[in-house]
Parts: C-alpha cells; sequence; structure tokens
C-alpha cells in the first residue's frame, strides 16, 4: 500500500508519497482545493493519507474519505519523534 503526507497550507500544499518499501515515489505542490486533491488521487488505488490537525484538514480529510482513501488525521503536538 502507498502512503502519503499531504503539508496543507492556504493556497498550496505539498504532498510526498512513498510506496510500500518505504522509497519515496511522489513530490509534488498542487493547490489546496478539492480539484488539487482529486488530480493526484483521483486515479489512486488504495493508499493511506496521512494529514496534519488544522484549520485545512476537516474538509480534506472528508475530500479523500469519499474518495475511499484511508485517511488519518494527526495532531503533531501527540506524535513521538524518533
Amino acid at each position: 500500500m502507498e502512503h502519503f503526507g499531504i503539508d496543507l497550507h492556504q493556497k498550496h500544499s505539498a504532498i510526498c508519497g512513498l510506496d510500500a518499501s518505504g522509497k519515496v515515489k511522489l513530490q509534488e505542490r498542487v493547490g489546496t482545493s478539492e480539484a488539487g486533491l482529486r488530480k493526484v488521487f483521483g486515479k489512486r488505488k488504495r493508499c493511506r493519507v496521512v494529514l496534519e490537525s488544522g484549520g485545512q484538514s476537516s474538509w480534506a480529510a472528508r475530500v479523500l474519505g469519499e474518495m475511499g482513501r484511508e485517511v488519518v488525521v494527526v495532531n503533531p503536538r501527540r506524535i513521538r519523534s524518533r
């Protein structure tokens, strides 16, 4: 399964995708909009998308969930760093 992280910002967001072995397969900057997310995730098969909790995360999680993607919204203050 591919895994993606999205750094959501007001106008543009950065997306990084890893394959099952942890190799970077995608690095892309898209508009922070439903159309931008659908452009990247619309044709992808099963994947997990991780979002940092924030002002943009609720609608983005809803849109990605509607596309059948597994969405995880995390609070960075509750995550242990290595």
